[in-house]
């Protein structure tokens, strides 16, 4: 039997591995994680401003050719580049949160919203990149009786921009990738756990009030209490 943890499959019946949510070791390892989200922050807000400056410009040489051509003029690569600005910023929000046992709603809604961006992100950017590399074959066969005048008067900047967009395109899909793995690799920490954790994490709740029961009643319980016999306590008083 299995079950998923956001874009991790595992078996519920092993456990996982690595510290368990709300122990010290967690509370080390989310650092780690709000460094490597810190990283992702910057590769995506850059690699989204850029991606945002040459798509207005892949637009706007477009709009001027002769015959303006879907995909050359598109307005995917815009979208892909805001994608990548707010899966960045996302990113940083959960960089600059505070390592913490008891993880606050918050930071849960950061991880879980970048999670989702990322997700959005791969589909999206290589779907982007396709079409940049349609643009690209437009404009390397501009002779073609169908291609014709779509890429003039401004062949080399239309290519140029396209081969731009297409490199970032695919670095944005694998930035997107590697924030997909790092929610896998530090989920736990944060509390996003599996069937198998939920049991476990039961099965210490019960164990901690099994043993505390246990205590309770192997403590001798104070004088006049329900639990010893006051029997002669009370003869001792009537005979007085």
């Amino acid at each position: 039997m299995e079950d998923d943890v956001g874009c991790c499959r595992v078996n519920v019946n092993t456990p996982q591995t690595g510290p368990a949510y709300g122990t010290p070791e967690a509370v080390g390892r989310q650092g780690q994680a709000f460094s490597s989200m810190r990283k992702i922050a910057i590769v995506q807000c850059g690699l989204g401003v850029i991606t945002l400056i040459s798509s207005i410009g892949a637009l706007v040489v477009g709009a001027m050719a002769i015959k303006v051509t879907y995909p050359i003029v598109d307005g995917m690569p815009l979208l892909t580049a805001i994608l990548a600005l707010l899966s960045g910023y996302f990113a940083y929000k959960v960089s600059i949160c505070k390592p913490e046992t008891e993880v606050k709603r918050s930071t849960k809604c950061y991880v879980i919203t970048h999670y989702v961006f990322c997700v959005t992100n791969v589909s999206i950017a290589f779907t982007a990149c396709t079409f940049a590399g349609w643009a690209i074959a437009i404009c390397s066969n501009q002779n073609t009786p169908q291609n014709i005048g779509a890429c003039e008067p401004n062949h080399e900047l239309i290519m140029t921009f396209n081969i731009i967009n297409c490199i970032s395109f695919l670095l944005i899909a694998i930035s997107s990738i590697w924030g997909l793995v790092l929610f896998c690799l530090y989920a736990r920490i944060f509390g996003f756990t599996n069937q198998r954790d939920r049991v476990n994490q039961l099965e210490r709740r019960v164990a901690n009030l099994q043993s505390q029961l246990d205590r309770a009643n192997n403590d001798p319980p104070p004088p006049y209490s329900t639990g010893y016999d006051n029997k002669n306590y009370q003869t001792v008083y009537d005979e007085k």
